[in-house]
């Protein structure tokens, strides 16, 4: 396997996945308009800091919506 140059940023998408029971690819989608993001993180894609950026915060959006519908 390739050397994981965001290896924080793939543990934090790995689990917002296996919690939110979305697909890697459809992740991918929704968060950056790209539906091999995710596959390409485990094979050692660079990103810059803005994509790194934008990953957090559709995640903590994400979160903070199903928070907020689980409360109503």
């Amino acid at each position: 396997m390739n050397d994981i140059p965001h290896p924080e940023l793939l543990s934090e998408i790995t689990v917002f996945c296996e919690e939110h029971g979305v697909p890697k690819s459809m992740f991918g989608l929704e968060a950056v308009r790209d539906a091999s993001l995710v596959t390409d993180l485990e094979n050692g894609r660079e990103c810059r800091r803005r994509t790194v950026e934008r990953v957090r915060q559709f995640m903590a959006d994400r979160r903070a919506s199903t928070k907020a519908e689980d409360a109503a």
